[in-house]
């Protein structure tokens, strides 16, 4: 019986001491996340929104193109709350309408997306 709880016991530490490595991860162009200049301003402090602890960046395949939903849900200002990035850096959540919204957040129900970040306590 204790040769049992041993092998579980290996089984579960390996399975919670395994880290996904994404920077290897290919997102763009044969480019990690860490490559791309808009999530290094997002890492560095340096983006016009100040992302705060628990901020999290997830990979999606929305309307054919790649894009990163930016969960900021610790900011005050609504601009910063919630961002959808392209690949080249560009905002286009900036210009989505109630109903853009309401679209995007069907998709990402029915979708689970790939999480590629959580901004950890400073």
């Amino acid at each position: 019986m204790k040769k049992n709880y041993l092998f579980y016991l290996i089984i579960l530490l390996s399975f919670f001491g395994c880290k996904r490595d994404n920077k290897s991860f290919k997102v763009c162009d044969g480019r990690s996340i860490d490559e791309l200049t808009w999530f290094q301003k997002i890492k560095d402090g340096t983006a016009d929104c100040k992302f705060y602890e628990g901020t999290t960046v997830k990979l999606y395949q929305y309307k054919g193109e790649t894009v990163f939903y930016v969960w900021n849900g610790a900011s005050s200002l609504g601009v910063c709350n919630r961002l959808v990035y392209t690949c080249t850096g560009n905002i286009i959540s900036s210009t989505w309408t109630d109903n853009d919204w309401v679209a995007f957040n069907a998709f990402m129900e029915a979708n689970a997306g790939q999480l590629l970040y959580t901004k950890p306590k400073s």
